[in-house]
């Protein structure tokens, strides 16, 4: 009777506490729908979203799919509503990124030129959000008071155009205030005049306050400074004083000469300029003492003092730093052919090759002494790349009476070759095809960064072929003999095919052009080259001024293509002007030979009729003579790639009995032809 009771209890506990512990039922969704700036998505937008109806709700899910669409960099704004009734209902709100058209600044043209050249991120094409006009208005500011426009306000507003996602941006300026100068002091003076000091600064009383024109003055005044041996000096404005109700300021600059620095040389006409860089910066006396000693030398070897040598000091004295180059030239000295000796392994005339050095000829320039110190350096850089890690070079020379002759000693030590070379993994290309595009094989020398460049090359291989996530290593394995068993291990990634194209920023640009040099299709597979292909491409038509192409995740095996273009400018205009004789030049002196004028001009028209073509006018105009020359371009004719120039032109000129005039027309074409 109890165990039956303790039976119905345990029962009864299961029954009230199972539902507790069972899983509720797994949602799923029901349908998406996606709305761009409030209208319906296009159907390739699904593409950028990894979630179909059916698919279990998940908050994860959701999650990464929103960074995705923000990753596009299509949109500025995105979210995910849940649609009310009993159903899951999805609805993806997506904003798209508001692009400039146009940019037009109210302003003195100085400051509207320095606006649009200093803050590149508010031109035409580039995309406008809450945080890009807030920094544009910053630094608006910031110049504005370079300028000495103070207390400025800057009206940043914008005007949508109707039924796209562009804006036209307008800046203007409705108050500022400029600040006169008082009074200007220098701390301390008693180095360079003061009167010589503002003429250096050209800052007056009176004078507006500009501190763009104030640090201006301050460079020349240390470069007065450095004149003078104050290389180390600074100079800096140290403290204003404004008056708000008069509108002025004073002015304190502080002058720091820091110590002199007297730089000599002993023993050689030498200039101590090409040593005033090296000390020109604090820095520590002994680094600079060495980097003066190997600029001289350097110059030194050039002019052919193969044996120059430097000793350098350095004394303080008071305010001042003496800094003296002791020099011992030598004999400048003629540099023979060079001589290897202890070369087993390369021929002297393979040695030179690999160099790139000639053989000398009577008196033609050879090497002078730098090259010929660099020497050792690049033939164990060689040798080393040979298989020769322990090689050594040192270099003597031998002198024949006016003349040298460097002689490269060698020592090459043991070489490394590769002995076998296996590559582990490789499934979707075979290992032989792959071995043919590297450079390490066996039976040739084993250096270490020519296999890396070769893991690059594999990988390189697997990317152009759709592959994604490939990862690539090696395994030296060394012997007895010095050989190395080399082993590349390969795991291939997932080999991607593409999903979706999406084409941003083609405003003036037609999509069909741009699809049509691009190299990839939905359903290709993502080869690599074809990207960089379609990139050049876009870039030759001459219409974009950047061009980027982007891979964004779709699915486990696909991607998609994001292209985002920024156009370029449409018009260019340009103007000549110059002068010319009517008849035969009889004299030097321009004025005696009856100049006249003549005057040429240029307008192009780029991306017409938004397939990339361009018209462009050159007109010429003088008394004697008029010229005028119209040209059409266009990349494409007759559906075929070929850049295609159809000109006309019209000439006259005035004789002195006669009147010549000439028209004519030429039509020509081109197209790459494939290497051999």
């Amino acid at each position: 009777m109890k165990r039956a009771w303790w039976l119905f209890c345990l029962g009864l506990s299961l029954a009230l506490c199972g539902p507790l512990f069972s899983g509720s039922p797994e949602k799923t969704i029901n349908n998406i729908t996606i709305l761009v700036d409030g209208q319906p998505a296009d159907e390739s937008i699904k593409g950028l979203i990894n979630i179909r109806p059916g698919d279990e709700f998940s908050d994860f899910y959701l999650d990464r799919a929103l960074k995705q669409l923000m990753r596009s960099g299509f949109y500025s704004q995105a979210e995910i509503i849940r649609a009310k009734g009993p159903n899951l209902d999805l609805v993806f709100n997506l904003t798209r990124n508001i692009i400039i058209r146009n940019v037009k600044i109210s302003a003195m043209r100085s400051l509207s030129r320095r606006i649009s050249s200093e803050i590149p991120f508010i031109r035409k094409g580039n995309i406008l959000n809450e945080a890009v006009r807030q920094r544009a208005i910053q630094e608006i500011k910031k110049i504005l008071q370079e300028e000495g426009l103070f207390s400025s306000q800057v009206k940043f507003e914008t005007r949508r155009i109707e039924n796209t996602n562009q804006v036209d941006v307008f800046i203007s300026l409705p108050s500022w205030k400029r600040l006169t100068i008082h009074k200007i002091s220098f701390t301390p003076q008693n180095i360079i005049p003061e009167d010589q000091l503002k003429k250096y600064l050209k800052l007056n009383p009176g004078d507006y306050y500009v501190p763009r024109k104030l640090n201006d003055g301050l460079g020349r005044i240390k470069s007065a400074f450095k004149r003078l041996g104050y290389q180390w000096a600074e100079v800096s404005l140290g403290e204003e004083k404004f008056n708000q109700e008069k509108g002025t300021v004073d002015l304190a600059i502080n002058l720091d000469p820091s110590v002199k620095i007297k730089i000599q040389i002993v023993g050689a006409n030498l200039s101590t300029k090409m040593l005033q860089p090296v000390w020109e910066q604090k820095v520590f006396e002994e680094w600079a003492l060495s980097e003066g000693e190997a600029v001289l030398l350097k110059y030194l070897r050039k002019k052919g003092y193969i044996f120059a040598t430097i000793r350098s000091e350095i004394k303080n004295e008071k305010s001042e730093l003496k800094v003296s180059y002791i020099v011992h030239p030598g004999p400048r000295l003629r540099i023979e052919e060079i001589e290897f000796r202890g070369n087993k392994t390369f021929s002297a005339k393979l040695l030179k090759k690999a160099l790139g050095i000639g053989e000398k000829f009577l008196f033609l320039p050879y090497l002078d002494g730098e090259e010929v110190y660099e020497l050792p350096g690049r033939i164990s850089l060689f040798y080393e790349e040979q298989g020769f890690p322990q090689a050594t070079v040192s270099l003597n020379y031998v002198r024949q009476g006016n003349a040298v002759k460097p002689i490269l000693y060698i020592e090459e030590g043991p070489r490394q070759m590769i002995k076998s070379l296996e590559i582990q993994g490789a499934a979707a290309i075979s290992s032989a095809e792959l071995i043919q595009q590297l450079d390490s094989r066996p039976g040739r020398p084993y250096y270490r960064p020519a296999l890396q460049r070769d893991l690059e090359k594999i990988n390189l291989a697997y990317l152009n072929r759709g592959f994604r996530g490939t990862q690539v290593n090696f395994e030296a394995i060394p012997d007895r003999e010095n050989n190395y068993d080399v082993v590349i291990h390969l795991v291939e990634g997932r080999r991607m095919k593409i999903d979706n194209i999406f084409i941003t920023g083609n405003r003036l640009t037609s999509k069909k052009l741009v699809l049509r040099e691009l190299r990839l299709r939905p359903g290709d597979w993502a080869d690599y080259s074809r990207m960089l292909e379609s990139k050049r491409n876009l870039d030759s038509l001459g219409v974009f001024s950047e061009v980027k192409i982007e891979e964004l995740p779709s699915t486990e095996n696909s991607i998609n293509l994001s292209v985002q273009l920024r156009e370029g400018e449409q018009n260019y205009a340009g103007l000549g002007l110059g002068v010319e004789t009517k008849d035969e030049v009889r004299s030097v002196a321009l004025w005696e030979n009856n100049p006249r004028p003549r005057v040429t001009a240029e307008y192009i028209r780029y991306n017409l009729f938004r397939n990339a073509s361009q018209v462009s006018f050159v007109g010429q105009l003088s008394v004697v003579d008029k010229r005028l020359v119209g040209t059409w371009q266009q990349p494409y004719i007759f559906g075929l790639k070929m850049r295609t120039y159809l000109s006309a032109y019209w000439e006259n000129q005035d004789r002195t009995t006669f009147s010549y005039e000439r028209r004519g027309m030429t039509l020509s074409t081109m197209r790459n032809l494939p290497g051999g």
